[in-house]
């Protein structure tokens, strides 16, 4: 019979003392939290459900409603071990940050969550030198309103342990922000705990840097790196892997200077993971939502996932994650996924990790370990979802996972072929799914094929409906019965809402976060565009953003550090699902046009 512990947590101003009993205060110190803590924190984040209580000062709602990602001080009680002064900030990007007191983000496909469930982090460690909790110094509390499984964190980061791959532990604790119950939240280890970093690299000396929105080992992205570990911030070191990946050879096999960098087999381990459970927006994907350690010891370099709360959930295309798409498009993911795929042998070595991969799940029994989270939390996650959402949603994602690790890994297995030079044509049309064919799953799909305008794109050529003939925008009917046009030509800004304007629309403006939704993922779903122009500009006056509608700014989407005011050439705005982006207007673009 499993114990039910208590995670209870007093967010006050520093001054205030914490409510509740004071435990023994060697636990909470690195005294005594060393010895035996790594078995207990394995136990901790076990198959439990922790209780959070959380109590706000109205100081302290005011700094995290003003700063919410800065630090401020509070009081935090574990289990009846009290810490009087630790650090704690709001987490969280586009899809999933929720303001103290403010509603959750109703992304499209997302899931469940109260009103104000912010997500946070505990650094015991900020303020009293050495305090931290069974040897953790931070703890992350992430409050999953994009997996209405509950489950999906908790999944994932045992898969990459079961690999050998650097990996937080994760469990769940039901919260209460003053008196206010929160539903169920994540418990994360977080990676930049130096006792995370020692355990699996024996010392915490290196940099750890955390890449999101496409942060990639490129010298123009280098500084988009959050870095959470190391005293050098220099960054000197990611500029140096940039400069020694630029120096291959367009016709040099990559894999030799990749072996110089990194332990290839231990990232193929994490990339087939991540492509396994379809982490959409992993670094094999997308480069986003990944940490990278630099080890001083050998300059090595190793990939940690992170943000995977998402995992199990995409639609899965023809290629099953083997392949992002067929053959000249197979270079999807971050760059040294690409450069892998440009060596015949680094791909071989990729098959070799995917199958080691699908023998790992069996040896785990992955389906075993689903079910029985699914089993502790599932009541809790229904009943969240009967008040603030929508518990068939959370059913059919947990009832995903079960398919997933059930087919995922046969449906992969028949790509298999196209990392070792073999053929696949699923679909019989005589093309070869893994060169040629851009669909091989309709045979009237491939390259050469007569193109229909139906914005779908049969003949290959990576353009939808080229032919002259063809309309450039799809008619589609948004809430409210607002008519949008989603239109596949790149043009610059101007020339798109001139465009727009003889059709008798302007470029879209966005009203709501119903409108917001529909946009972005309705634009993904029918035409594959993950970016486009919106009506929004400061071309009249820097800093002063308004739509070529003229109705009212009365909603903002921005994305992580938008807009950008230090660059006054970038007066134009994109939306995508990171949200807004202001660039230069005469980038070229697809964009949407409205009807007011």
């Amino acid at each position: 019979m499993k114990s039910k512990s208590t995670f209870v947590i007093f967010l006050l101003a520093a001054a205030i003392s914490c409510s509740g009993s004071k435990g023994n205060p060697d636990a909470g110190t690195d005294a005594g939290a060393d010895a035996g803590s790594d078995a207990l924190l394995d136990e901790f984040f076990g198959l439990v459900i922790h209780d959070i209580e959380v109590e706000l000062t109205e100081d302290a709602v005011d700094d995290l409603i003003a700063e919410p990602r800065i630090y401020t001080h509070a009081c935090v009680t574990i289990d009846g071990t009290v810490f009087e002064d630790v650090g704690l900030r709001l987490k969280g990007s586009a899809g999933s940050f929720v303001a103290l007191g403010g509603t959750y983000p109703e992304i499209s496909g997302d899931g469940n969550g109260n009103p104000g469930k912010s997500a946070f982090i505990v650094d015991f460690n900020r303020y009293v030198d050495g305090q931290n909790y069974l040897g953790l110094r931070k703890l992350t509390v992430n409050n999953l309103v994009q997996d209405p499984s509950c489950i999906h964190e908790f999944l994932g980061y045992s898969l990459f342990r079961a690999g050998e791959i650097p990996a937080c532990r994760s469990g769940w604790a039901m919260v209460t922000m003053n008196d206010e119950e929160k539903g169920i939240y994540a418990i994360i280890e977080t990676p930049d705990n130096k006792e995370f970093l020692d355990r699996y690299f024996g010392h915490n000396d290196g940099n750890l840097y955390e890449g999101q929105y496409g942060t990639d080992f490129v010298e123009d992205s280098i500084e988009e790196f959050d870095q959470d570990n190391g005293d050098d911030t220099s960054k000197d070191d990611l500029y140096e892997l940039a400069q020694a990946l630029d120096a291959i050879d367009d016709g040099d096999d990559p894999l030799p200077v990749l072996e110089q960098h990194f332990d290839i087999d231990d990232y193929l381990t994490y990339a087939a993971t991540e492509l396994y459970l379809d982490h959409w927006d992993g670094y094999a994907n997308a480069a986003n939502n990944y940490a990278v350690y630099h080890n001083p010891n050998d300059d090595m370099w190793t990939f940690l996932p992170w943000g995977i709360d998402q995992v199990f959930e995409g639609e899965i295309n023809s290629y099953m994650g083997v392949i992002g798409g067929p053959g000249p498009s197979w270079d999807n993911g971050g760059r040294i996924h690409r450069l892998c795929f440009r060596s015949q042998q680094c791909l071989a070595r990729l098959g070799s990790a995917f199958e080691d991969l699908f023998d790992r799940i069996e040896e785990i029994d992955l389906a075993s370990l689903a079910q029985k989270a699914r089993d502790l939390v599932e009541t809790q996650a229904l009943a969240e979802a009967v008040a603030h959402g929508d518990p068939d949603l959370t059913v059919e994602t947990l009832d995903r996972i079960f398919d997933r690790i059930e087919n995922r890994g046969d449906d992969m297995s028949v790509w298999l072929p196209c990392l070792t030079g073999g053929t696949v044509d699923t679909d019989n049309d005589t093309y070869n799914g893994c060169t040629d064919d851009c669909n091989d799953q309709e045979p009237g799909i491939h390259p050469g094929a007569e193109e229909i305008c139906d914005f779908v794109d049969q003949d290959c050529n990576g353009i939808l409906d080229d032919p002259s003939y063809c309309p450039k925008c799809l008619d589609v009917t948004g809430p409210g019965d607002v008519q949008f046009a989603f239109c596949i030509e790149t043009l610059s800004w101007s020339q798109a809402e001139a465009h727009c304007v003889t059709r008798g629309q302007h470029l879209a403006s966005v009203h709501s976060e119903e409108e917001w939704e529909f946009v972005t993922w309705e634009l993904i779903g029918h035409l594959g565009i993950w970016e486009s122009w919106t009506g929004l500009s400061d071309t009249a006056a820097e800093g002063s953003f308004a739509w070529t509608d003229g109705e009212a700014l009365d909603y903002e989407h921005w994305g992580e550090g938008s807009p950008n005011q230090g660059l006054p050439i970038d007066d134009c705005v994109v939306n995508s699902p990171e949200g807004w982006r202001d660039i230069a207007c005469d980038e070229p673009r697809e964009f949407v046009c409205r009807t007011l």
